[in-house]
């Protein structure tokens, strides 16, 4: 495994300042596995390897800038991200072995079975944040993202009858204000906050979704065979949004021997990516890719 990145940084003034980063996490296997002669599954015996190889890749730039204007603390971002994941998969294996004991996918009775596969997805984004602090008692944080994901994108020649798209926005907002620097308050109560805040998060799906591959079945004899995917494409997907809402307060007295943290969630995920739901063979497909209804999610937590 190989990990690490190299970042540029780069200080235009005392509240101006910019980075550039590269960054990579890779990893490679080599798997091989022998079975004897005359185990239950295997009576001639059977050898295979494996190999594997995943890299994720990203580069991202951000601007900062953070200045004081009087009782105004300003600090705003603006930057980017492009993210590459990449994976390859070889799969070779003998199934009967002709002399018992060696290992090597030229000791086979009969033709190779071989599977192998290699995905590439990529999602470029641009996204910017604003924090503004009042006096150090009133904070102000707006955060904004786009995406596009490259497993959004439709074939060529696709023609859909919504509005799917591989690109979606999600922003956030959230607002904090701490009694103490407003007001007096008695000298048991150390510390009083209440909070509010909004975020939504969007979501792509895996590679090749719309993509209706040929795939290998039971051989015909020693002959491999192959059929078309049962997976019907659905070029009317939409990217997968949550949206979260949430409430809260934070307290402590007596010198912050005694705390309270209490705080009320409320989550909706909504055009859920499902990928296997079943179809009727009748269809002459088994499956297909949609969206799914909303999902709620709300609770308290008190600390």
């Amino acid at each position: 495994r190989l990990f690490g990145n190299v970042v540029l940084n780069y200080k235009f003034t005392d509240y101006l300042k910019a980075f550039v980063r590269v960054g990579t996490d890779y990893t490679q296997q080599q798997q091989t596995r022998r079975r004897a002669f005359s185990t239950q599954r295997f009576p001639f015996g059977s050898y295979r390897e494996n190999k594997l190889i995943n890299e994720e890749r990203n580069l991202d730039f951000l601007l900062s800038f953070n200045k004081r204007f009087d009782d105004i603390n300003l600090a705003i971002n603006a930057g980017g991200n492009q993210r590459n994941v990449n994976g390859n998969m070889l799969d070779v294996s003998a199934p009967q072995l002709i002399i018992p004991g060696t290992y090597s996918l030229a000791n086979t009775r009969v033709a190779l079975i071989s599977d192998q596969y290699d995905t590439r997805r990529r999602v470029n984004s641009i996204y910017g944040s604003a924090q503004v602090d009042y006096r150090d008692f009133l904070f102000l944080e707006l955060t904004a993202r786009n995406d596009w994901a490259s497993s959004l994108t439709l074939p060529f020649g696709a023609s859909p009858t919504s509005t799917s798209d591989n690109a979606y926005f999600y922003p956030s907002a959230s607002l904090s204000f701490v009694l103490n620097g407003a007001m007096d308050l008695p000298d048991w109560w150390s510390y009083a906050k209440v909070r509010a805040g909004f975020a939504q998060v969007g979501n792509d799906t895996d590679p090749y979704t719309f993509a209706q591959p040929y795939l290998r079945t039971d051989p015909y004899g020693s002959f491999p065979a192959f059929s078309e995917s049962g997976r019907l494409p659905n070029y009317n997907l939409l990217p997968e949004i949550s949206d979260s809402y949430e409430v809260g307060t934070e307290l402590r007295f007596f010198n912050n021997r005694l705390n309270f943290d209490f705080t009320y969630y409320n989550i909706t995920t909504r055009n859920q990516i499902l990928t296997n739901v079943p179809l009727s063979y009748s269809s002459g497909l088994s499956s297909m890719v949609m969206n799914a209804g909303k999902i709620r999610n709300w609770g308290y937590e008190a600390m």
